[in-house]
């Protein structure tokens, strides 16, 4: 039998994750869209990524954020990681997005710098 790495931290099978929520909740209208436009980003048509790509981002992102995020949180993340990586969008433009956003719901919060 050959030897496996040890699972990586997004590699929950069989591990004891307690109990399981059974109340409904509501998916946030910005994680539908965003799963909207990651379709459209991957399909037959266009194919401007895929399926491999942003599961490597979401495997790749560290454990802390990871964890330390929602779901649709974290595949955001994944989806402008793979756009930057191709080009597709700088960051510059991610940004100015964010700032036009928070102005428009009159949120106070700049976007933070990482050295």
């Amino acid at each position: 039998m050959p030897n496996r790495p040890p699972p990586r931290y997004h590699d929950l099978g069989g591990q004891d994750a307690g109990p399981i929520e059974m109340e409904e909740h509501t998916i946030k209208p910005w994680v539908r869209r965003s799963d909207a436009v990651k379709s459209l980003l991957s399909d037959k048509k266009r194919r401007f990524l895929t399926t491999d790509e942003t599961r490597h981002e979401l495997e790749t992102m560290g454990e802390n954020l990871y964890f330390g995020l929602e779901y649709g949180e974290r595949r955001m993340i994944a989806l402008m990681n793979v756009l930057t990586n191709k080009g597709l969008l700088s960051q510059e433009e991610i940004d100015q997005k964010i700032e036009e956003i928070y102005a428009r719901l009159g949120i106070e919060k700049k976007i933070e710098k990482s050295a």
